[in-house]
């Protein structure tokens, strides 16, 4: 019978995870947002703070339905499933999805989707395309396990993180650009049948008024008119 464990990656920015294990061999499952270890701990314990009740309730679901899964692969004597497959099982009836072993996704896919997106902006030279690139260089600063993550590892929390970490050197709309440029490679992978899901259909981005810069017509006028030494008026004029 496979064992399971909730506990937080700080590797992956405090992810939420659940350690699968079963003959000897294990696995881990997203559950897609973020708490810290002492959250985990208070929510998982008998006498929760009445902020982390929430979190009680959302873990206690989940066991329950894992022990569920453990009773019924015991009764159909498949205790020995691999533990992949077992995985997909709980994915599903956790996410409610349809997760196959072969549709499991592999560490290191959303660089590989990233740049593949970036790529089909064909010619080198395409602005575009060294745009999708200048986002990629910003994610691997935020985060140096980037090349490991997979699409389920880009959580709510985690881009949230990444739009504070920005925010020390870009205004908000510069940082919605580079989550646009995330959200559609998310929506590529989409497009391609990726079987993931998609963090952006649980946050909105927020814009900002750009200053205005145009000169207003009474300010044009007195540019216009405007005297000044022979060798400018052709400066002005322009």
């Amino acid at each position: 019978m496979f064992t399971s464990k909730f506990y937080v990656d700080t590797k992956r920015n405090n992810a939420l995870m659940v350690r699968i294990i079963n003959n000897r061999k294990k696995v881990e499952l997203s559950m897609g947002f973020q708490m810290d270890e002492e959250t985990l701990a208070n929510a998982m314990s008998d006498k929760p703070k009445p902020k982390n009740l929430r979190y009680k309730s959302l873990l206690s679901h989940w066991q329950a339905i894992i022990e569920d899964l453990k009773i019924d692969l015991v009764r159909q004597h498949k205790s020995d499933m691999d533990v992949k497959e077992i995985k997909g099982i709980v994915s599903s009836a956790i996410f409610g999805e349809q997760v196959t072993v072969e549709q499991t996704e592999p560490s290191g896919q959303f660089v590989s989707w990233f740049c593949k997106f970036a790529d089909t902006h064909n010619s080198p030279n395409t602005r575009t395309r060294k745009d999708y690139y200048h986002t990629l260089s910003k994610l691997k600063s935020f985060d140096p396990q980037l090349a490991s993550l997979g699409f389920a590892d880009i959580t709510v929390g985690w881009l949230e993180d990444f739009d504070k970490f920005l925010s020390s050197t870009c205004k908000l709309n510069s940082r919605n650009h580079h989550l646009r440029n995330i959200r559609a490679v998310f929506k590529y992978a989409l497009r391609h049948d990726l079987d993931i899901r998609n963090p952006f259909d649980r946050m909105r981005l927020k814009t900002e008024q750009t200053e205005k810069r145009s000169l207003t017509i009474e300010e044009l006028r007195e540019v216009f008119t405007m005297e000044v030494l022979p060798y400018a008026e052709i400066y002005r004029d322009m």
